[in-house]
């Protein structure tokens, strides 16, 4: 392979004064833009404790449907986790799940429900085949709105007691002593 002699070189054209002169004033227009690292570390922190300040450990158990407004307890404890039975003006659910129409069901003379004794029945099967039959407590929320009529929730209790639930634990606003409400607290039997 013969030895051939250097050809152009790339920038050979530009004079050295003038490549520094355009590195110069490349320097000068930019500007370094340093970070504040203390106050973001102090506002980050506040951040941190404020959150900390307000998670809740024991989570929120129910959801408030729209048209459900709680009544009102003095005297309440703290919810465990069970199956929520909703009672609103226009509907009864099982965990969400339509079992009726309240008018509908007002109008029947059946002192129970049967599609939410079946619902029930079947989350009672669910639970003792995963987790045993001692497991099972026998615990349910009802959820009712305030100006539900009694003869309603009387049938949602007897078809809750027909499906082997027996302990019923009631939604209600705390009303405290400040008379500031706090959802999700319950008036045991």
């Amino acid at each position: 392979m013969p030895i051939k002699p250097p050809g152009k070189r790339l920038g050979a054209h530009i004079a050295l004064k003038q490549a520094q002169k355009h590195a110069k004033a490349r320097g000068k227009r930019a500007q370094f833009a340093g970070l504040m690292l203390t106050s973001m570390v102090d506002m980050f922190t506040l951040l941190v404790i404020f959150l900390l300040s307000n998670f809740s450990a024991s989570g929120d158990l129910l959801l408030s449907a729209k048209d459900i407004k709680l009544p009102t307890a003095k005297s309440t404890s703290e919810l465990e986790r069970s199956v929520v039975v909703a009672v609103s003006p226009a509907t009864v659910t099982v965990e969400g799940e339509k079992v009726g129409d309240t008018a509908e069901l007002m109008r029947n003379d059946d002192p129970r429900i049967p599609e939410m004794t079946d619902k029930l029945l079947e989350r009672k099967r669910v639970v003792t085949q995963l987790m045993g039959a001692d497991k099972f407590k026998g615990q349910i929320i009802i959820q009712a709105d305030g100006d539900i009529d009694f003869k309603l929730i009387k049938k949602v209790m007897y078809s809750a007691t027909e499906a082997g639930y027996g302990a019923f634990q009631y939604a209600v606003v705390s009303a405290g002593a400040g008379g500031e409400g706090a959802a999700g607290e319950a008036a045991h039997e």
